[in-house]
Formats: structure tokens, sequence, C-alpha cells
């Protein structure tokens, strides 16, 4: 990973960064990042591009065992809290069947698959991380952008790949 970090100062140090945006009355508007975010590391302050967070979406599904050890991925996905609120989730109430909380992951249903999801919410950014491991699949997206689009992309994803595994199993 060649451009992670974790931090403000490293984020501001680096040039090659996009910058927040938030919707204005009539159009969207550059905000400055606030401080807050980074100060409690476990919440927010990672800071990573869209090719770094593919490679650490790749070790989440094995494609990095000396990173992320395979029992540990097991572990942290573990369905651990029912959370029903999830299933009311804009976009997603039309995929999920069931919703849980596992560690750092909400774990999600859909039929008979099951995805680890994690998102970001912080002032001028999104971020989803969803992904399959029974499937070997997942998608990563990042936006400058205060949007709710970014629920529309990531179900479309998963409705995508929910058809693909229904005209796999109807193919002769």
């Amino acid at each position: 990973m060649q451009t992670a970090s974790v931090g403000l100062e490293p984020f501001l140090a680096n040039s090659n960064r996009a910058q927040p945006h938030v919707k204005g009355s009539n159009r969207w508007l550059t905000v400055q990042v606030l401080p807050n975010y980074y100060r409690v590391a476990p919440a927010a302050g990672v800071n990573a591009s869209i090719t770094d967070m593919g490679k650490w979406l790749a070790a989440q599904l094995g494609a990095y065992p000396e990173v992320v050890k395979p029992e540990a991925a097991v572990e942290l996905v573990a369905p651990r809290v029912r959370t029903p609120r999830e299933l009311q989730r804009r976009e997603w109430n039309k995929l999920l069947t069931d919703a849980h909380y596992g560690l750092g992951w909400r774990v999600y249903q859909l039929g008979e698959r099951q995805i680890a999801y994690h998102s970001g919410w912080v002032s001028g950014y999104r971020a989803d991380v969803a992904y399959s491991p029974a499937d070997g699949i997942g998608i990563t997206v990042l936006l400058n952008a205060e949007s709710s689009s970014i629920n529309r992309l990531t179900t479309q994803f998963w409705l995508m790949a929910q058809s693909q595994v229904s005209a796999k199993a109807a193919a002769p």
C-alpha cells in the first residue's frame, strides 16, 4: 500500500489527495477537512487511495495471508450481535434478510449470501467496503462527496452479483 497513512498531518502533506465536498443549496461546495475525525483513531483517521483500498480488500479475501491471517479474517466477520434496525437501511432494505455486527464489520445476509460490510462517513467523504468471503468477491467505493448515491452503487453491485449466481445456477 503506497498511499495509505494515519492522521491529519500525513493527509495534509500528501499533494495527491481528493478534496471533500458537501451539497450546498444548488451546487457542491469544497470544505475543509475537520481535525475532529483524527482524534479517535479507530473511528476515523485512515487515509488511503482506491488502489490501496483494493489491496486491503484483497487481503480480507485471503490474497495476503501474511497480512490478514485467515483465522483472523473469519473471526472478524463472525455474526455476534443481531442488528434488525439495519434491515431498514435505504437501498439495502431491498436486499437484506438479516443483519448482525461482527468485530468492526456489519455482517449482512443477502438471501443465501453473507457479506461483510463497513462504511465510513466524515464531512465531505463517504466510503463503502463490502465482500463475500464465500464467493471471493467484493467492492470498495470511495467518494469525495457526502452523497447517498454510495448506497445505490454498493447495493447495485450485490444485485448484479446475485443475478450472476442465479444465472450460473440455472445454466445447464
